[in-house]
């Protein structure tokens, strides 16, 4: 992918580092909530988390942890975990 698709990536997996670190995410193991950006200059995708971590925990996520999708949410990049 794209170098702003990967700065994107990092700056979600951040956010959504901060959304554990601040209380904000929910669920057992603090999996429950995330945060998406859209790619400013591809608009027609975004990036956001993953699902089926093997330890699906919100403070863990990392930039290549996120997936890129499109619009109608089928996924365009990203593990094959997820």
């Amino acid at each position: 992918m794209s170098r702003e698709i990967d700065e994107i990536k990092y700056e979600v997996a951040m956010a959504t580092r901060i959304l554990s670190h601040m209380g904000l995410a929910t669920g057992v193991t603090a999996a429950l909530g995330h945060v998406s950006m859209r790619v400013p200059n591809q608009p027609d995708k975004f990036v956001v988390k993953g699902r089926g971590y093997a330890i699906d925990a919100l403070e863990e996520m990392q930039y290549y942890d996120m997936i890129v999708c499109d619009l109608e949410g089928y996924k365009i990049d990203g593990p094959a975990r997820s």
